[in-house]
């Protein structure tokens, strides 16, 4: 079992409630280790939204994104809907939330790293 260092810990898991933010792979913009499980709950009011947008993409690329991956989901949970997930090269579309939460989800293995992702997000009114 891999262990990393307490502030890589930290940042790798957090819940982010301010009204605008960046949300960075470990290491970024170096290589994102191997075998890591990260996850980041951006939370908002009620009746609002909340964008992301990425601007910097690169993991691992795989058909079926079943190796390095950023998930994003609608909502505050795992078990909440998968607006999409993204691997490779080619950065993922502008999301929107459906609700007041978005989780991302970053997972890699052990085969190869990249440099990771930057994405920036931003709350704004809207209709739930």
């Amino acid at each position: 079992m891999l262990f990393f260092p307490l502030h890589l810990s930290l940042a790798c898991s957090q819940s982010l409630n301010s009204s605008s933010g960046f949300i960075v792979s470990p290491l970024y913009p170096g290589y994102y280790p191997n075998n890591l499980t990260c996850t980041w709950y951006v939370s908002a009011k009620e009746n609002h939204v909340i964008r992301l947008q990425f601007q910097s993409f690169a993991t691992e690329f795989n058909p079926t994104c079943s190796n390095d991956y950023v998930e994003v989901r609608d909502s505050g949970s795992h078990r909440s809907r998968t607006i999409g997930r993204y691997c490779g090269h080619t950065f993922p579309p502008v999301i929107q939330s459906a609700s007041n939460a978005l989780t991302i989800v970053f997972t890699s293995n052990q085969v190869q790293s990249g440099t990771g992702f930057k994405a920036y997000y931003h709350v704004t009114p809207g209709e739930i």
